[in-house]
């Protein structure tokens, strides 16, 4: 589906018009081959760089080329999956601003429900903010995460399955976001570097500020990361240290009843034992029994085994 709008300074309200205007912002949403191709040919476009924005594995980068730029990212979407990120490409041409992605993204629709305030006349200025809502994107699911892993770990030595489960998943979604980050700074600075693009002062500055917020997400994603796998470690750590307990306990009581069980066995014999005949022969057994196993206990709980 390909939407066209119209914005400018001297606008009340953003228009939606049905053929490309000189100064739109050209949205493509779920475009089919036809579309693609049509795009390529009207604005004179790279056909294979429009493609790849349908791609679900494609990397962000800058690709600057005679006539546009292209500027891929890949913004945080809910799916069935869970959290994920998806490829969007920004293209800056002369007269217009084109958008592709394959799905409906939440942050366009703001967009083009007039949520936010734009001009599509002002590129870089509207580049800018889709960028700002990407990263803002970012924040928020990053601060869900990180007060998810916080609740956890205020309850550390209680952990389930779930919960190690939910940090599972929590790696997946952290890794894919470094994985978009890190490439979006290299875009960034590229653009910043870029002599073709001719950046005002106040752009400048601009996309600097965003290069910095975007940083700062990798940090706070990376810093997410090293706590759930300090978590996860301290809980290994921590089970490991119990069960090494249960097991001295069961061996140290197996040694405690073993001695018991031993001479209960001998005076079992149907065969002549010493002392059988006298009286106090089965107070001498029990006595000779509880002595062992006082001072196996006693040896045990020395060692710290009980």
């Amino acid at each position: 589906m390909i939407e066209y709008f119209y914005r400018e300074s001297l606008t009340k309200s953003q228009e939606k018009n049905q053929s490309f205007k000189t100064g739109s912002w050209i949205c493509v949403t779920d475009p089919s081959d036809k579309e693609i191709t049509s795009l390529a040919e009207e604005f004179d476009l790279e056909l294979g760089h429009l493609q790849d924005a349908l791609d679900p594995f494609e990397v962000p980068r800058l690709e600057l080329e005679d006539n546009a730029a292209y500027f891929f990212v890949r913004a945080p979407v809910k799916s069935k999956q869970g959290m994920e990120t998806q490829p969007f490409l920004i293209v800056l041409g002369e007269q217009f601003l084109l958008t592709i992605c394959q799905e409906s993204l939440p942050i366009l629709e703001k967009f083009i429900n007039g949520n936010y305030k734009v001009y599509t006349t002002q590129k870089l200025d509207f580049i800018a903010q889709l960028i700002s809502a990407i990263s803002a994107s970012y924040s928020r699911n990053l601060m869900e995460i990180s007060r998810q892993v916080r609740s956890i770990r205020v309850r550390l030595e209680r952990i389930e399955n779930g919960d190690i489960i939910k940090f599972v998943d929590f790696e997946q979604v952290l890794n894919d976001f470094i994985s978009a980050l890190i490439p979006m700074s290299g875009s960034l600075r590229g653009l910043l570097r870029s002599q073709s693009l001719n950046l005002q002062e106040e752009h400048h500055d601009l996309f600097e500020d965003l290069l910095l917020n975007n940083e700062q997400l990798i940090e706070s994603a990376k810093a997410n990361l090293k706590t759930i796998v300090n978590i996860r470690d301290a809980y290994s750590t921590i089970m490991s240290q119990d069960l090494n307990k249960i097991i001295k306990i069961l061996t140290s009581l197996t040694i405690i009843v073993t001695v018991p069980t031993m001479i209960s066995s001998f005076y079992g014999m149907n065969i002549d034992l010493p002392f059988q005949r006298s009286p106090l022969a089965f107070s001498g057994v029990v006595g000779v029994t509880l002595l062992s196993v006082g001072i196996f206990w006693f040896v045990f709980k020395k060692n710290r085994w009980l």
